[in-house]
């Protein structure tokens, strides 16, 4: 038995916890990435502390980027050695939602490595709840993208959050020179706004 370190949280505590866990095993369409740099939101204690993790113990974390380490049998679009970073979004993609491109609705929607909302039975959740504050960490082939060799794996596990800030300004489509108001300018997406916003015509 293989064991790894692994950020925790733990039912009945307010902190998290160093624990050697036993490290996970590729099901057929899943990779293993071994975690270069992974991060997690700063209210992740405030939603622990409210009950929303449905699994405990959990690895906490859903901003993860690495290495390949091992595929699954059916796995072939990636391969031992490829850097990538993770997304953490769990959804069916097959619902209506996931099929146009508003995924963030589907009823399964949940984080790895955090918490999940919804009342609905949430079965990818209930198999892929650890996150990547770990050693290595396991999620569906899907959920991985090549990461470039220029680009770092710190900014690779913080590209969900950046890409976040740029969809929200998009969809703002502000005019040239407006106000733009972030009220909560804390955090990557939050601070990501902040820089990005120039780029999209609001001074600074």
């Amino acid at each position: 038995m293989t064991v790894m370190l692994a950020a925790r949280a733990q039912e009945g505590s307010d902190t998290l916890q160093i624990n050697k866990i036993v490290i996970p095993e590729p099901g057929p369409h899943d990779v293993l990435v071994k975690v270069a740099s992974a991060g997690l939101a700063p209210a992740m204690m405030t939603l622990l502390a409210r009950g929303a993790f449905r699994h405990l113990p959990t690895t906490v974390g859903h901003e993860a980027a690495g290495t390949i380490a091992a595929v699954g049998s059916e796995v072939d679009s990636v391969t031992p050695g490829t850097r990538v970073r993770v997304h953490p979004n769990l959804n069916c993609r097959t619902c209506g939602y996931c099929l146009s491109d508003r995924d963030m609705m589907c009823p399964q929607q949940a984080m790895i490595g955090h918490a999940a909302f919804g009342d609905a039975p949430m079965p990818l959740y209930d198999s892929y709840h650890d996150g990547g504050l770990a050693e290595y960490t396991r999620v569906p082939h899907w959920l991985v993208d090549p990461l470039p060799d220029h680009v770092s794996f710190d900014i690779g596990a913080k590209i969900h959050d950046l890409a976040n800030a740029v969809r929200a300004l998009k969809r703002a489509d502000l005019p040239l020179g407006a106000t733009l108001v972030v009220t909560a300018a804390t955090g990557t997406m939050g601070t990501a706004v902040v820089k990005l916003a120039p780029i999209s015509g609001c001074p600074t």
